[in-house]
């Protein structure tokens, strides 16, 4: 990745330029309802003007504009609006997704954001699902509006439209890991990592072991199938993928492309198996720190009862329960 040091000062000067946008961020509703029934009134003229783009050399051009600008924009929202409620942005900068997908990325320090009030933090990570948003209505209306004079721009208006619409309904799911639905959910319920809590609760589940305390039968039945739902919607979307990939190989490449297959399979699983190794070692240097913690404070316990003087405060050992602030669940 290539990291950008110190944003804070160019993105504090766009939360001071941008701020009176705040106040027109409902106008986004009409917009993207008339963008909406622009598209469905023309469903034809929409149709054939995707297909005959389709199938032009600058269409690949174009894909990667969007995606580029969709990115930039999403990403820049998201740090102005941080900014703007004095988030500090650590680094802003630029990674290769599986060494080839360029995306921009933003480090901003968590902790400092679940500790802005609950509507300042459903702002910060809503402002990426808008600015998606905002781009899916300038593309209809670009599209729409230059589509008589023959040019470049009604393209380019129809690939931000379209790639705008799909990125916001991809990143709105907050059943997808990490997304800025999930985010915006977990800053509704007030609960931090919500989806992992979830995760981490439906793995206690299954191996029969008791529910930390502090949480409600409700907030437990709801944690759980949150979790279920969470792992059948990645599961499925996994499948689903590997299925059109082996499809569209084996119909284009036969025996080449089912080799190709089961070596993309094979990538996968093996980085799928080093993720759960890096997770196991993760709970593995946790759980020797905390019985370190405890065999510490065992030890000073001790120490102190021999002295006849009251033991000092120790921290305790990690552990899962309903306040938002304890560590992450790492079932074993």
């Amino acid at each position: 990745h290539f990291p950008l040091a110190g944003p804070s000062p160019v993105l504090s000067v766009l939360a001071r330029l941008f701020h009176p946008v705040r106040y027109a961020a409902w106008a986004l509703v009409p917009a993207v309802l008339i963008a909406g029934m622009t598209l469905f009134h023309n469903q034809s003229e929409f149709s054939a003007d995707l297909k005959r783009y389709m199938n032009q050399y600058s269409y690949i051009l174009h894909l990667i504009a969007s995606l580029f600008v969709i990115n930039l924009l999403s990403k820049i929202a998201f740090g102005t609006v941080l900014r703007a409620h004095g988030i500090t942005i650590r680094t802003f900068g630029v990674r290769f997704l599986y060494g080839l997908v360029p995306r921009f990325y933003i480090d901003p320090d968590a902790r400092e954001i679940w500790d802005l009030p609950r509507r300042a933090r459903l702002q910060s990570y809503a402002a990426p699902l808008l600015a998606k948003l905002a781009v899916f209505a300038f593309g209809t209306f670009l599209w729409i509006g230059f589509r008589s004079t023959g040019n470049f721009l009604p393209d380019l208006g129809l690939m931000l439209s379209q790639f705008g619409l799909a990125a916001f309904l991809f990143t709105a799911n907050p059943l997808w890991p990490f997304s800025a639905g999930n985010n915006c959910l977990s800053s509704l319920l007030d609960r931090r990592h919500l989806q992992i809590r979830a995760v981490s609760l439906l793995q206690l589940r299954l191996k029969r072991l008791p529910a930390p305390p502090g949480l409600s039968n409700w907030s437990k039945w709801g944690l759980v199938l949150f979790g279920a739902a969470v792992i059948i919607y990645f599961g499925a979307f996994l499948t689903i993928v590997l299925f059109y990939i082996g499809a569209y190989l084996e119909q284009h490449y036969h025996g080449t492309g089912v080799v190709l297959f089961f070596l993309i399979l094979a990538m996968f699983s093996l980085w799928f198996l080093s993720t759960l190794m890096n997770r196991a070692r993760s709970r593995g240097t946790t759980r020797d720190r905390g019985v370190r913690i405890e065999n510490q404070a065992h030890s000073t316990e001790e120490q102190s009862m021999d002295s006849g003087k009251p033991a000092a405060h120790t921290h305790q050992p990690p552990r899962l329960d309903a306040h938002n602030d304890d560590p992450v669940p790492q079932p074993q």
